[in-house]
């Protein structure tokens, strides 16, 4: 299960390791915490999610830090309650009972967007709520993944990437290429990635988005082969936003990169396990 922000951010992040898993048979599904279910995103979503074999859209509805009017007459992500928005993402978990969850990084991918920071922090709580029988009994049986994922990306995966955010007045917050414990190579679906993230027609009109930036990119730029990646024998993710690239740091796209949570840079990579869900694992 992905858990991301904004209608794209799962296409960007995670599109190639949610379209590997579908092909190989796995049951997935994406959890967006931010904008109206009713609204044309919503809707680009679903097109997006369709392409990458992850079921229907599962939208918490509220409202942009940025941008209000995505979800009108609901509050802000980043000004809900904590506790009602873990709670609501607390019965996705145990509706769902994925074994693998993924979700932003503790820098809020790369430009430091708080819903990003918001939608880490309330997966964070959630994967280690859904496994208590005594916290929201309401949300349906306990179930607690075995590892959570933060998608991230590395100093190493952001050279041609940075430029382009940075002459739109979007910042580049990055992690040490050390803090990456896994890398997925996703050559194989990045025809399918590349569809996910164009499905969201929104967003590729718009200057100043990711999906805009890279779809104005020459193909033969957009289609280049990744470089080696860091790599760890410990389980975790980080993120190159071209297509061919995951990375991930385990908490958690040739690769998609990840590592586990917490994924604050200054704290070690942590895997969540039923028996003991802040066990920490050397990075």
């Amino acid at each position: 299960m992905g858990v991301f922000a904004h209608p794209d951010d799962e296409s960007l992040l995670a599109g190639g390791v949610l379209a590997q898993h579908a092909a190989a048979g796995a049951r997935t599904a994406v959890v967006t915490t931010v904008w109206a279910a009713d609204s044309p995103r919503a809707a680009h979503l679903a097109d997006a999610l369709d392409k990458l074999g992850a079921g229907k859209p599962r939208m918490l509805g509220y409202a942009d830090a940025r941008n209000p009017s995505s979800a009108p007459g609901r509050p802000r992500l980043i000004d809900a309650p904590l506790d009602e928005t873990v709670a609501r993402l607390v019965h996705h978990l145990r509706s769902f009972r994925p074994d693998i969850v993924t979700t932003h990084d503790g820098l809020g991918r790369m430009t430091g967007h708080p819903d990003h920071r918001r939608t880490h922090q309330i997966t964070l709580l959630a994967c280690e709520a859904a496994g208590l029988p005594h916290l929201y009994p309401e949300a349906g049986d306990p179930w607690q993944p075995q590892a959570l994922y933060a998608a991230t990306h590395p100093d190493s995966g952001v050279g041609e990437l940075a430029p382009l955010l940075t002459d739109v007045g979007k910042s580049v917050l990055c992690i040490p290429d050390e803090y990456v414990t896994t890398v997925v190579d996703v050559t194989q679906w990045v025809a399918v990635k590349w569809r996910a993230i164009l499905a969201h027609q929104g967003e590729v009109a718009r200057e100043r988005s990711l999906p805009g930036i890279l779809a104005r990119l020459p193909a033969e730029t957009r289609r280049d082969p990744p470089r080696p990646a860091t790599r760890s024998s410990n389980p975790s993710t980080s993120h190159d936003s071209r297509p061919g690239r995951s990375r991930a740091t385990h908490t958690g796209s040739p690769p998609e990169a990840a590592r586990p949570l917490p994924a604050s840079p200054g704290l070690r990579t942590v895997r969540l396990t039923r028996n003991n869900p802040r066990r920490k694992v050397r990075t």
